[in-house]
């Protein structure tokens, strides 16, 4: 159950929904991550991704109907490859990874090759027009947030945030503040 949780919190930390202007950062399409990301990565953070995707989309949709729509049977690692064949094509660079998915899926379950083709320009319109939001209509985020591109990164924030949490705790335990006034 922990290692659902943690790939669930990683996908959401991986695909933050934050509006970007056209000037985004080039692995991202309105700030989720594209094609351009999926080919910069290592097949570790494919596979994170992968799982993590496939764990969200069985825990948020409860008809099985909605989940067949991003859920491809096979191995993950057919997935993968799926998705990399999906962003073989330039054109498709900058379509966020759950287009890929869903595309990915639609060829697995029979789609005609057309209906793909048809959607998937669709898309393109859909995330190109998107890109062309005038800046100032876009609220920026104060802080630019970096995603964890290794799970050790990951490990140590959350070594860290235990640390921090632990010594919160000290500072508040009422016993340690009763030995601080009997040692003055």
């Amino acid at each position: 159950m922990k290692k659902v949780k943690l790939i669930v919190i990683s996908l959401v930390l991986l695909s933050r929904t934050a509006l970007v202007a056209a000037d985004e950062e080039p692995d991202r399409t309105r700030g989720l991550f594209n094609g351009r990301y999926w080919k910069a990565v290592g097949i570790n953070e494919k596979l994170g991704y992968v799982i993590g995707f496939d764990e969200g989309i069985a825990a948020a949709q409860p008809s099985r109907e909605k989940r067949d729509q991003y859920s491809a049977p096979g191995t993950f690692r057919e997935t993968i490859e799926g998705i990399d064949d999906v962003y073989g094509k330039p054109e498709n660079a900058s379509l966020p990874i759950s287009v890929a998915i869903r595309v990915f899926t639609m060829k697995v379950r029979g789609v005609p090759p057309d209906q793909i083709e048809t959607q998937l320009a669709a898309y393109r319109k859909f995330y190109n027009s998107l890109s062309q939001v005038a800046p100032a209509a876009v609220k920026k985020p104060a802080v630019k947030e970096e995603p964890f591109r290794r799970y050790e990164d990951a490990k140590g924030f959350a070594e860290i945030q235990a640390e921090k949490e632990r010594k919160r705790k000290l500072d508040t335990d009422p016993r340690k503040s009763e030995g601080k006034k009997a040692t003055k």
